[in-house]
This record gives C-alpha cells, structure tokens and sequence, in this order.
C-alpha cells in the first residue's frame, strides 16, 4: 500500500493468483472505500529475462507511475525500462517512456526524449520537446512526427512544436530527430491524447447499499442498474462473481474474518469498489 499526495489518499495493489498481473486500487478516504485503476499484464520471469513492476505515486494529486523493468541475460539485449506516467486518478495515459540499454547505446542517433502534449481541444493536439543535447559531430537537419506508425508531416519540421488535426480517436504521438548523414533517432517517448478508463464517479455511493457491514454470515448489495458483483479477499484473488440477478447475496459464513472487496459493476461497464469486513 502507498499513500498519495492529499490526506486520505492511498493505493492499494493486489496479485493476481497465477502471480502474472496485478491491480492498482484508489482510496480517497483512508481506505473506506477502493476503485480499480489500472492492471498491468505480462508480469513474469523467463529462462533468459526477468521483468519488474513497480506503482508510484506522486506528490501532486491523481499523477502516478507504473514502471516495468526487463533485465535479460543476455548480454546484447542489455535492460528495458518502461515508465508509463498518468493522471487524473488513472483516468489519462499521458505519457510512455521506453528505454534500451544496449552496450552500444550511444553509437545511436540523439534521441527527442522530452516530448509533451502542451494543447488538445478534442480535435487538435499541439505537441512540444526540446532540441536533444547533441553529441560529437551530430548535425540536427530537422524532425519527423508520427502518430502511431504514420508520419504525420510531409516534409521536415525544424521548429520544436508541431500541431496536428486528429485523424483517429486514439493518437499517440513521437518525435524522431533526423541528422544530416541521413541517421534517424529512436523513439523512446509517446504522448497520448485520448483519455483512458480509470476512476469512474457515475456509481454513487447513494445508490448502492450494502448491509450489513461487518457482517458474520451473508453480505448484500442493492442498487439501480447493477448487472455484476464480484468479491475479492485483500490479495485481489477473485472469490465469486454473481450476474444478472435482482438481489445480490453472497454467503459469507465460512470465509475467513477480515477485509473483502466488492467490485460492483451497472449495466454501462462503470464500476465501483465497496469494502467489506467479515467478522
């Protein structure tokens, strides 16, 4: 558990029972109530390299950082880094950056690392970087930016901002730095501007109600529109799933005391996060 920027924030990431994939939950209010924010997947050890997950959370409100670390044996695949950085509680993917650690790293071209989405209106985005610090003999000529694998410019950008007109509902965007021997950087940056699924505030407390709480044997839930209850125990292991009924009881009499979690799910894929505590 970690906690967050504010008073009564704290994040709370559970594994997943076949140790591949964990969730980060979301508390405003010291841990009386969790929302699911992201699931990061591929969380696993190989013969010839290990991959790491690691959450943290900033100092300013809603911004975090889901690091995956990939360090192979080897010895020219070198480590992999990626830093995946969001905001609002989960809700925008803003940022993805990816590093390669090879032995001959910088025999590549300087890459643009620090690229930023500075406007988007919903249907025009302005990106920014700045010049890469340039090595020995490098001649920056000009940039190139691509939105996925499409390169969005006709010919040569050499100022340090670009606007585009979106082309799609998902756009993400990278910034290649060209050299005058014709040498074309990486890209180890991509700025996104389509908002993810994250904290989701249509479920209110006020209409949902479980009771009793603690409770000693069964556990209800009612409210408008749920189509789906699911419990999970403090690990994240999912314990039950109940659908399409018209009153959600679940039987608790022969779990194990402590804290549960019920994922309540409506009938338009929004959720919420309410604890339990078994007696």
């Amino acid at each position: 558990m970690t906690a967050g920027a504010t008073d009564g924030e704290l994040y709370i990431y559970t594994r997943s029972d076949d140790m591949t994939s964990y969730t980060v939950f979301y508390s405003s209010d010291y841990g009386q109530h969790f929302r699911p924010m992201i699931s990061v997947n591929s969380i696993n050890e190989g013969i010839l390299s290990s991959k790491y997950w690691e959450f943290v959370a900033d100092r300013e409100p809603g911004v975090f950082y889901s690091i995956t670390r990939e360090v192979s044996m080897l010895p020219d695949d070198g480590s992999k880094i990626w830093i995946d950085y969001y905001r609002a509680y989960g809700d925008t993917l803003a940022t993805t950056y990816f590093h390669h650690f090879t032995h001959d790293w910088f025999s590549h071209p300087t890459p643009v690392m620090d690229c930023e989405i500075v406007d988007f209106d919903g249907s025009n985005v302005t990106l920014r970087w700045n010049e890469p610090e340039l090595k020995p003999g490098e001649e920056l000529i000009g940039y190139q930016v691509y939105n996925g694998e499409v390169l969005v410019n006709q010919s040569l950008i050499t100022e340090t901002e670009y606007t585009d007109i979106l082309g799609s509902e998902l756009s993400q965007y990278h910034i290649l730095a060209v050299y005058s021997d014709n040498d074309v950087s990486r890209s180890y940056n991509i700025v996104y501007c389509k908002k993810h699924e994250g904290v989701n505030d249509n479920i209110s407390d006020e209409n949902i109600t479980v009771f009793p709480n603690p409770t000693d044997d069964f556990s209800n839930t009612t409210g408008k529109n749920i189509s789906k209850i699911e419990l999970f125990n403090i690990l994240g292991h999912r314990i039950i799933t109940i659908k399409n009924k018209n009153d959600f009881n679940i039987d608790m009499t022969k779990m194990k005391s402590g804290i549960y979690f019920l994922r309540i799910t409506d009938i338009n894929g929004i959720t919420l996060i309410r604890k339990v505590l078994k007696n």
